[in-house]
C-alpha cells in the first residue's frame, strides 16, 4: 500500500488561508455589486425600496445627484453609503462637505445615533468617532476614513477618493469648482496594485456625489442638474434622480 503524502503544517495553513481569501473575494465582489444586500445582511439595516435603488446607484456611478424633498431621507442614506462604502473599499477617504459645519456633522450624528445602535457588526468595524469644535470624523479599522469639511477656502488642504456635498445648492459654485473638486486628486490604491501582475489593472474612479432639495431654475444648481441628465442620457458614468414629496408621504416619512 502506497502511503499518501502528508501535508506539512505550513502547507495546511496556506491551504486554509487560500480558501478563506477565496471566500472573501467572492463575497466582496457580490456585495460591491449589491450594496443594498450588504446593508441588510451585514449591517442589519432595513431600507425602503427607493433607498436600496439609490444606494446601488451611488456605488455604480462616478457622478450622482440626488434631489429629494424634506422627508426623503438624504442624510440617513448618505450615512448608510459612507459606512457601506468604507467597509467594502478599505483605505477609502470620504469628504463630507456642506455650507455649514453643523449640517455636515448631521451625517456623522446619523451614524452614531441611528446606525451604530442597530448594528453590532458596524460597531466592530469602526475604530473611532470624533465630533468636536476642531475635528469631525469617523475612522474605520480597515484604514477608511470619513471627514467633515466646511465648504470654504480654508478647506483646500483636504484630499479624498469620494466627495459628498450635502445641500449643494447652498454652496457657492466657485467653491465647489476651485476647492471641493480639487480634493479628488488621487484614486484609492489597494496594496495588490503594487504587484507586477496587476500593473495593467484598471484603476477605480473617484466619485462626486451631490444631494439637495430642489430650487429655482435661475440658480446655478439647475444647470448642473441639466448637465448630469444630459451625460446620463449619453450613457456616461452619471446618474440623476428627483424624489418628490409624494414618495415621502407614500413611505410614511411625511404626514
Amino acid at each position: 500500500m502506497i502511503p499518501r503524502n502528508k501535508q506539512t503544517e505550513s502547507e495546511i495553513k496556506k491551504s486554509k488561508i487560500d480558501r478563506v481569501m477565496s471566500g472573501v473575494n467572492a463575497w466582496a465582489s457580490f456585495y460591491r455589486a449589491n450594496p443594498h444586500r450588504f446593508a441588510h445582511d451585514y449591517l442589519g439595516l432595513t431600507l425602503d425600496k427607493f433607498q436600496q435603488i439609490i444606494l446601488c446607484m451611488m456605488f455604480k456611478f462616478a457622478n450622482l445627484i440626488y434631489l429629494a424633498s424634506r422627508g426623503g431621507g438624504k442624510s440617513f442614506l448618505m450615512a448608510v453609503f459612507c459606512c457601506t462604502y468604507c467597509i467594502l473599499y478599505p483605505d477609502s477617504r470620504i469628504c463630507l462637505a456642506s455650507k455649514t459645519r453643523k449640517q455636515a456633522t448631521e451625517i456623522i450624528d446619523k451614524v452614531r445615533e441611528i446606525l451604530l445602535p442597530k448594528s453590532a457588526n458596524l460597531r466592530l468595524e469602526i475604530a473611532e468617532i470624533q465630533v468636536n469644535q476642531a475635528n469631525a470624523y469617523i475612522s474605520f479599522k480597515n484604514g477608511s476614513r470619513v471627514v467633515v469639511v466646511t465648504a470654504t477656502e480654508s478647506a483646500r488642504h483636504n484630499r479624498a477618493t469620494v466627495l459628498l456635498v450635502d445641500e449643494f445648492r447652498m454652496v457657492d459654485k466657485n467653491t465647489i469648482d476651485t476647492v471641493l473638486r480639487k480634493f479628488l486628486t488621487s484614486q484609492r490604491h489597494p496594496a495588490f496594485l503594487d504587484k507586477p501582475e496587476y500593473k495593467d489593472y484598471p484603476k477605480e474612479k473617484v466619485k462626486e456625489l451631490y444631494a439637495s432639495s430642489c430650487w429655482y431654475e435661475s440658480h446655478w444648481s439647475y444647470e448642473l442638474v441639466r448637465s448630469y441628465v444630459v451625460n446620463m442620457i449619453r450613457g456616461r458614468s452619471y446618474f440623476c434622480c428627483s424624489m418628490p414629496y409624494q414618495l415621502a408621504i407614500e413611505e410614511g416619512r411625511l404626514d
